[in-house]
């Protein structure tokens, strides 16, 4: 879905409220913007030409309500992918009505001129607003936040593209037009006035802000997000990502999708490859792809220190091998994966590699494209943001041809009874039902805030803080779950203190007002590797300073005495 069709989306939710004034003059608007006069031999009759389902429908609405026209609505499906035209038909006395309403003096009560505006419609703040919306809705479209902003709104005639501008100016929007071909184009390019207009019509900016939010969030990982070139995909967590990926090839496994979908089909002889170091939301949803699909599921095993190995790839990720689910960074040991010769190895075979981005992207500067990885997913709470939603980043290609995983509202261009429905281009495609705006919104402040400290900044400053965790292994009785060495991870340390559980450790270490995380971390395979069942987790971020590692050491040096383990 483009963002000029959200934006609209979101208007015509705003429309059903409103003085009859008000929704005459709406109607009025979205007249001289798509309407057209037709004659036949029931008389004078209107044509509305729309992309957007919604406007069709609000027309219609309009019509009926306020002219108690007669009705009819068809599609037009153009030849090009996913074009299609909502036509709208009026016929009956009220045309003739809804005409004269509008300017167009079919019964000579006023001189007719092309382009006229009779100023009945546009006499009051409220009415000129409404006018205004309805020119958008019929005529206009809004470019996404990435791409910079600018507005347009195309007229057939220079009077009319006039008087919009005065009445733009009258509600303190200063617009400029020019002629296009056969037609005039009202615009507006400086970002704050594209948003003062978007709100001044009803949109309240909230399609804006949820796209501004995509595109921040995108620019931080290297992500594409200019319109019809997403790559990032909203979603309600990396949980939510990572399982939308295993439905969707599930789906494709069972010939959704058509011919593009066939490269994430998967059948009995397959294989699905992920590590041993990989979170239960890696694990769980490409192990049960395994068991739906008849796959063989397979692992990269760790060395003795927790990373995972490279130097067995061509026998664990073999020719029969199509898809690869990696962790980027081990969010039990802190180990930054070597992922360069694993994502080399997958595509060498043509399989797809998923990267769990959920340690990285907090954490390191990561650019999507460099890595050259297929999809990525991650959460917003882990970067510092509200809880509840994540992102999954895909190719474009990949995205195009991967098949819808939830199904409802927003991700569908035309639903039938009788056959197959027509879904709408990703990221739309894989985002059904109401979009959690705030907390899309409130993920790319905290996008914006990252790259404003600096990536590098970030990743400078828990490497410092690492060091001093580190030193948690220099205390008797305690071992550290990953790498000792301070290169190539992140300030996330995992230990285990001899002879004490991680819950009591846990409570020890609270009580001099420190937290840490005990439990097997949703890495249950990780902590058999070192014989475990779980342990205790120091995780690092920005607003940590040395002077608290240091402190945790300290405490972590009176745990075994006061157990009485010493």
């Amino acid at each position: 879905m483009s963002f000029s069709s959200q934006t609209k989306d979101e208007l015509v939710e705003s429309c059903k409220l409103g003085s009859t004034e008000e929704k005459r003059s709406l109607l009025c608007g979205i007249t001289h913007a798509a309407g057209s006069m037709t004659l036949g031999r029931g008389g004078i009759g209107l044509q509305y030409i729309t992309e957007n389902s919604s406007v069709a429908a609000l027309t219609v609405r309009l019509g009926r309500e306020l002219y108690s026209v007669t009705a009819e609505t068809s599609i037009s499906e153009k030849e090009r992918l996913n074009a299609v035209s909502n036509v709208v038909k009026f016929t009956g006395d009220g045309v003739r009505n809804l005409l004269n309403d509008a300017g167009y003096g079919v019964d000579g009560d006023e001189d007719f001129e092309l382009g006229y505006i009779p100023p009945r419609l546009t006499d009051d703040e409220s009415k000129a607003k409404a006018f205004l919306r309805g020119v958008f809705l019929g005529a206009g479209s809004v470019s996404d936040p990435n791409k910079g902003y600018h507005l347009e709104l195309v007229c057939r005639y220079e009077k009319f593209a006039a008087t919009l501008c005065d009445i733009m100016a009258g509600l303190g929007i200063s617009a400029k037009f020019l002629p296009r071909k056969s037609s005039y184009i009202v615009y507006l390019k400086d970002g704050e006035l594209v948003s003062d207009f978007i709100t001044l019509i009803g949109a309240m900016n909230s399609t804006m802000a949820f796209e501004e939010a995509r595109a921040k969030v995108a620019k931080l990982v290297g992500a594409n997000a200019a319109e019809g070139e997403e790559e990032v995909v909203v979603t309600g967590g990396a949980t939510a990502g990572l399982n939308l990926l295993a439905t969707a090839f599930g789906n494709a496994s069972l010939g959704r999708g058509g011919e593009a979908a066939k490269r994430f089909a998967l059948k009995p002889g397959d294989e699905i490859v992920v590590s041993r170091a990989e979170h239960h939301s890696v694990l769980l949803p490409f192990q049960e792809l395994s068991y739906r699909t008849g796959a063989t599921f397979k692992w990269i095993d760790l060395t003795e220190d927790g990373r995972v190995r490279t130097d067995n790839l061509d026998e664990v990720i073999t020719e029969r091998t199509k898809v690869v689910a990696v962790t980027h960074v081990g969010n039990a040991t802190g180990a930054i994966t070597n992922i360069a010769p694993i994502i080399k190895r997958a595509h060498e075979v043509g399989s797809i590699f998923i990267l769990d981005a959920c340690q990285s992207v907090p954490h390191l500067k990561v650019d999507f494209h460099a890595l050259d990885v297929d999809f990525a997913a991650w959460s917003a709470h882990k970067m510092y943001g509200p809880t509840g939603v994540g992102f999954l980043y895909g190719k474009r290609d990949l995205l195009e041809a991967l098949p819808p995983a939830n199904f409802g509202g927003s991700m569908v261009e035309l639903a039938y009874m009788d056959h197959e429905a027509q879904y709408m281009a990703p990221p739309a495609r894989f985002e059904a039902g109401t979009q959690p705006v705030a907390q899309v919104v409130a993920a790319g402040v905290a996008a914006e805030w990252m790259m404003n400290i600096g990536l590098e900044n970030i990743e400078a400053h828990e490497k410092t803080i690492a060091a001093e965790l580190l030193k948690l292994g220099d205390v008797d009785g305690i071992r550290i779950l990953g790498p000792r060495e301070n290169v190539d991870r992140i300030g996330t340390v995992a230990f285990d203190v001899a002879g004490v559980h991680p819950h009591d450790v846990g409570q020890f270490i609270d009580a001099q007002g420190i937290a840490i995380r005990v439990g097997h971390h949703c890495a249950q395979p990780v902590h058999r590797h070192f014989g475990l069942y779980a342990s205790n987790r120091a995780s690092s971020g920005v607003y940590n300073s040395v002077e608290d590692a240091q402190a945790l050491v300290e405490a972590a040096k009176g745990i075994r005495k006061f157990f009485g383990v010493e």
